[in-house]
């Protein structure tokens, strides 16, 4: 069994898979949240370690009742889209139509009150947790600062 992430609509009670990755957390999506939003996720994983030295139901409880993914509005989504499309216009451009066409995609199964999530927790966990977060911040810092100079 692979070791996956998802992009997932989440309302209410129901979870819509759009897409998943096997073994990794595709590019486009990391240009589709930034350093706080990880952040947030990192913040309830970390919390689910803690509770798991200490009681490891309470833990597999916490872990229920939470949404362990990154989360994001659907405006939100939009706006860290659009303003990361301008690392790939400078440094990829021969993606620029497959991300545009993803991006649409996405918005285009949105329903209302819907969020986005991005489960990546699996592929977190193929390391130690301090080790992969802190990869994944270095690489939305990295987005961040890249963009402020374009």
């Amino acid at each position: 069994m692979a070791n996956r992430s998802y992009i997932y609509f989440k309302n209410g009670d129901e979870t819509r898979v759009l897409a998943e990755g096997i073994y990794s957390i595709p590019y486009f999506w990391q240009l589709f949240w930034n350093e706080e939003d990880l952040q947030a996720a990192i913040d309830l994983w970390k919390k689910v370690e803690e509770l798991e030295k200490e009681d490891k139901e309470k833990a597999e409880e916490f872990y229920q009742e939470q949404n362990m993914g990154v989360t994001l509005s659907i405006e939100k989504f939009q706006q860290n889209a659009r303003h990361n499309r301008s690392f790939l216009e400078q440094h990829a451009p021969q993606v620029l139509q497959l991300y545009d066409d993803f991006v649409r995609y996405i918005i285009a199964n949105v329903k209302e009150d819907d969020t986005l999530g991005f489960d990546v927790l699996e592929i977190v966990s193929m390391d130690e947790l301090p080790i992969a977060s802190d990869k994944l911040l270095k690489i939305s810092v990295l987005f961040s600062k890249i963009n402020q100079k374009i």
